[in-house]
């Protein structure tokens, strides 16, 4: 099992990625989760964050992508918090998977 997440400060997607290429390990054979960080809530940037983390990691698909904090809990700028409440936040971010798994 292998857990990261999209910040660097938590655990670093693309490192992650590049070390399980290079592995050579067939993607069935282990477990994959990831975590959207909380300044990406919305359904576009949900979306937009999924995208990011494939391609950090490397696959096509993850195990488990998991919404880490369900609100910016002081991890945004104001900025971002305010554009997270306008677009909808964990709401929006949980239809985002939904229909991503849909997909």
């Amino acid at each position: 099992h292998f857990d990261t997440a999209q910040a660097p400060e938590w655990y670093d997607e693309a490192s992650v990625g590049a070390a399980l290429n290079a592995s050579g390990v067939a993607r069935h054979e282990f477990f994959l989760t990831t975590k959207m960080h909380p300044r990406d809530h919305g359904y576009e940037s949900t979306k937009a964050a999924v995208a990011s983390s494939l391609a950090n990691l490397r696959t096509t698909y993850v195990d488990l992508f998991m919404l880490h904090f369900p609100e910016c809990s002081g991890m945004c700028t104001p900025a971002q918090a305010k554009r997270v409440q306008r677009d909808g936040g964990w709401r929006a971010s949980w239809r985002a998977l939904q229909d991503e798994l849909k997909a």
